[in-house]
């Protein structure tokens, strides 16, 4: 298998390295943290003493710095980046960003991943610049798919739907279940029962929603009997506008999303 340089090893690093290692590629790394790169040691990688050491043995550079030094990193590896394929999953910096601090062209892939990929779950968006070819396009795809589910974007704008969608989104769900539980346990359950009822709950609706051939809007109507609970529960988040702050929430997570990228 071709050789992946990680540059930096945090969370999404170490995510990567471990479907990766599995997998077999070769994988070498580099962080200044000390205990980050051990920790991408145990996972799979073998460790460089710098950036350019690491970049030079590999075909494929993923950037997983934190996005105020994505730029500065690559302009100090801009000279041997030559035509490797680059993979940046800083969220908030755009590729015409990194293009012009490097004031040259690059195979450029920018991907959103969410958390769910610390468990090989993630739902990932992808845009490639045109300089990115179509084997060069097949490695990311080899590559991101290592975290989860993958979809391509022909557009980079957007991204920031995505990010508000699915980037995002593990945290509404996260919310949404914290309630549940709190709910449960204000109404006499034990708070380890009401967290298994919620969090099983909300894994078995996800995969019927997955396995389905009906969209969420008809799963929720086959389980909503007139006059039942589902619907007396429903009516109450209707009437606290619960379709419109869901809206707005999304909405809002958008334009958060290109204000940072436009920052």
């Amino acid at each position: 298998m071709a050789t992946i340089a990680f540059i930096g090893t945090g969370k999404i690093a170490q995510a990567f390295i471990k479907g990766l290692a599995e997998a077999k590629w070769n994988l070498v790394a580099y962080d200044p943290s000390t205990e980050a790169l051990k920790l991408a040691e145990k996972l799979g990688a073998t460790s460089e003493k710098d950036s350019i050491s690491a970049v030079k043995k590999a075909e494929t550079v993923i950037v997983c710095t934190k996005p105020e030094k994505v730029t500065t990193v690559l302009n100090e590896l801009s000279g041997d980046l030559g035509k490797k394929l680059v993979i940046s999953v800083a969220a908030g910096v755009p590729t015409q960003k990194i293009l012009a601090a490097l004031d040259k062209k690059i195979a450029l892939v920018r991907a959103m991943p969410n958390t769910p990929a610390f468990i090989g779950s993630a739902m990932t968006g992808i845009f490639a610049t045109e300089e990115v070819t179509l084997n060069q396009r097949q490695t990311a795809q080899q590559i991101l798919a290592s975290l989860g589910k993958t979809r391509w974007l022909e557009v980079e704008e957007d991204l920031d739907i995505v990010t508000a969608l699915s980037g995002s989104g593990p945290a509404y769900f996260f919310l949404l279940m914290e309630q549940m539980i709190e709910a449960g346990i204000a109404e006499g359950l034990s708070p380890e029962i009401a967290r298994e009822l919620v969090v099983e709950t909300a894994l078995g609706s996800a995969k019927m929603a997955s396995m389905s051939i009906d969209n969420p809007k008809i799963l929720r109507e086959n389980v909503t009997s007139p006059g039942g609970t589902t619907e007396a529960a429903l009516d109450v988040f209707y009437e606290r506008g619960f379709v419109k702050t869901v809206a707005e929430a999304i909405k809002s997570a958008q334009l958060r999303s290109k204000e940072i990228s436009e920052d």
